[in-house]
């Protein structure tokens, strides 16, 4: 850390035009808390956890997650804001829980989900983003679309088989997507970058054939794990509670 420091303090480096930053990954970690409320907000949030600070842990930014909110009777989906927040702490590890109106709520490792552009179907960034040409979904191609594919059987854009039906998620049984699922799980439980991660977990199966669990089996990474959960002991009733004081604050 020393080495990084003094490196972003080399006047040499700034002489020759040089930009020199200290990744994200060495400096921060990311964690995971459920059951806040959806009545809180981000800033309360973040303003009532750094007072009532645990193992002086200092949080640098809270960010509300969206989900996926399905209507009891009419069975419509939509999305709105849930009760889940991304906190991002000072250093390398997050503690076992924070305090928010003297409730103490677990934090929980936070693995980001893949992502998967709409447009040439590599994996992340989203179609916004996309500096590539749009391709077809059932045969990789970037000379027509997908409704005028003359391919019958849709195939997977990393692994040359056919999917097991034209309606399939082709992501959901490509192995390079298990792939990618083991760089973001390694990238948060050992707080590495993108790189970092990718080589404990490089490309093997592009280009194999079999089935899926052949496939799984034959991946060059560890099997994913589960994120470390030594906070076993939280009060039960603290979401229930922090709820209650949220919707109290909110109406004072």
């Amino acid at each position: 850390m020393k080495l990084a420091n003094d490196s972003n303090k080399n006047q040499l480096l700034k002489n020759l035009e040089y930009e020199t930053f200290i990744p994200l990954s060495l400096t921060t970690c990311r964690g995971v808390v459920r059951d806040l409320g959806t009545r809180i907000t981000e800033d309360e949030v973040l303003k009532i956890a750094n007072e009532e600070l645990v193992n002086n842990r200092k949080i640098l930014e809270v960010r509300r997650l969206t989900g996926r909110i399905v209507d009891r009777v009419s069975k419509e989906v939509s999305y709105g804001p849930t009760g889940t927040f991304i906190f991002t702490f000072e250093g390398k590890s997050f503690p076992k829980y924070v305090s928010i109106y003297n409730n103490k709520l677990e934090v929980k490792t936070y693995i980001k989900s893949i992502m998967l552009c709409a447009k040439c179907f590599r994996f992340n960034h989203s179609k916004n983003m996309c500096r590539s040409r749009e391709r077809c979904v059932k045969c990789g191609k970037n000379e027509h679309s997908m409704e005028n594919c003359p391919v019958g059987e849709a195939r997977c854009l990393y692994v040359e088989r056919v999917i097991w039906s034209p309606t399939e998620d082709p992501k959901k049984k490509s192995s390079e997507f298990i792939r990618q699922q083991k760089i973001n799980e390694i990238m948060s439980c050992d707080n590495l970058t993108y790189y970092e991660a990718s080589k404990k977990c490089p490309s093997g199966t592009s280009g194999r054939e079999g089935p899926y669990t052949q496939i799984v089996d034959n991946t060059n990474c560890s099997p994913l794990r589960q994120p470390d959960n030594e906070f076993s002991q939280i009060i039960n009733e603290s979401g229930r509670r922090l709820r209650m004081a949220a919707n109290l604050v909110t109406f004072i």
